[in-house]
């Protein structure tokens, strides 16, 4: 409400930083049945807020595509700025001998890594079913899962699945040290199963050289291109074999992150997003 006053009396222009549909999101997280009478009303209400806007900034073509088609958004009202990295210091070539030994780390494994939220939503369950068939064809291979909450949920499942020895958790990290942490991987994964929300963890795989496995969705493919892997989206068996293929086919990986990398310092950096802003 005061937005709409300060927009009537004082004529002061609103942007909108839309980072995706409210309603949306509430019925992916199972708050709200889509078509329901509560998520009509609640969308009504969005819709009103977003048309209130005098510029609309979104992080993907995706975001834009839903403002226009769902709440009948001008075209020329949206600016879709996808985000962007610290190119200097997310970058690759980290010194990790002593942060290894300090993790207990496999020295004769490929690392998986994955830094993030820890829950279903960001695919989380898929992934440790899908580390249930890797290790079943790859006993070579170890996952360093970074991030928070559900660490200890996390671990007991791993537990219950024998895969708790193929898994290192680590719980929430330091978002300074976070370059660092993911040096150690030799590729990395981001499982997340929204089919609309922004991946926010992929510029900074980008930027540091990791070939990457995601779910093929919209989002994934406008920010990680051709030089992404995609798995059939929230299957757990595809995404295993997305990653036994990379971490089977050496050249590739390395050829897919060096690509990844010149992705990110070309069209993902602060600078260059910052100038688009």
């Amino acid at each position: 409400m005061k937005r709409k006053i300060y927009k009537k009396f004082k004529n002061i222009p609103l942007v909108f930083d839309f980072q995706g549909s409210l309603t949306t999101e509430l019925v992916d997280h199972n708050f709200l049945k889509e078509g329901s009478f509560i998520f009509k009303f609640v969308r009504k209400i969005e819709d009103s807020i977003n048309r209130s806007a005098d510029a609309i900034v979104v992080s993907s073509t995706n975001s834009a595509n839903l403002l226009r088609e769902e709440s009948n958004i001008k075209k020329h009202k949206i600016f879709a700025v996808l985000d962007g990295v610290n190119v200097d210091e997310f970058k690759p070539h980290h010194e990790t001998s002593d942060l290894k030994r300090k993790l207990n780390l496999p020295l004769n494994k490929k690392i998986v890594v994955y830094l993030g939220l820890l829950n279903k939503y960001q695919g989380i369950d898929c992934l440790l079913e899908a580390i249930g068939y890797l290790v079943k064809k790859n006993e070579n291979v170890h996952f360093l899962i970074m991030g928070y909450p559900n660490v200890e949920k996390y671990k007991k499942i791993a537990v219950e699945k024998r895969i708790n020895h193929n898994i290192t958790f680590t719980g929430r990290i330091d978002y300074r040290k976070a370059p660092q942490y993911l040096s150690l991987g030799d590729l990395a994964v981001s499982p997340k199963i929204s089919k609309t929300e922004s991946n926010g963890k992929l510029y900074n795989y980008m930027a540091m050289g990791l070939p990457t496995v995601v779910f093929d969705t919209p989002v994934n493919r406008e920010i990680l291109g051709n030089s992404g892997v995609y798995a059939k989206l929230n299957d757990s068996v595809s995404l295993a074999e997305k990653l036994e293929m990379l971490l089977a086919n050496g050249n590739l990986a390395k050829n897919l992150g060096k690509k990844l990398r010149e992705r990110a310092v070309d069209g993902y950096s602060w600078q260059v997003v910052g100038k688009k802003l």
